[in-house]
């Protein structure tokens, strides 16, 4: 027997960002305007150079009530990964198939 998912798990918005560091207050804004913009509902956040993100910085760029998120921090100047989702993602409301979204950040080899 098959089994019909929801339309939501097929209209998820994601987003990649390779942000190269939060240092200015522009690109912070920018990050914020375009979660709400957008309507995003998974974001990536890739090479954020910051040595640890907060439930405060979090809510700055992304004010949902609903917000999830988790991050890698930078070691030095390099490095960092933050992503936030909508909670309400991730499983199935009538059949409670969980749903994963994987983001793979890597070093671009040269051959």
């Amino acid at each position: 027997m098959g089994m019909v998912f929801s339309h939501i798990l097929f209209n998820m918005r994601t987003y990649f960002w390779n942000f190269f560091g939060f240092g200015m207050l522009a690109k912070r804004q920018a990050i914020k305007k375009m979660l709400i913009h957008h309507e995003i509902d998974v974001c990536f956040l890739l090479e954020t150079k910051r040595a640890a993100c907060t439930d405060k910085f979090v809510n700055f760029l992304w004010n949902e009530q609903n917000i999830r998120w988790t991050s890698v921090d930078a070691v030095g100047k390099s490095g960092g990964v933050l992503v936030l989702w909508i909670a309400i993602f991730g499983v199935h409301s009538s059949s409670d198939f969980a749903c994963a979204v994987v983001g793979v950040y890597a070093a671009r080899f040269s051959f």
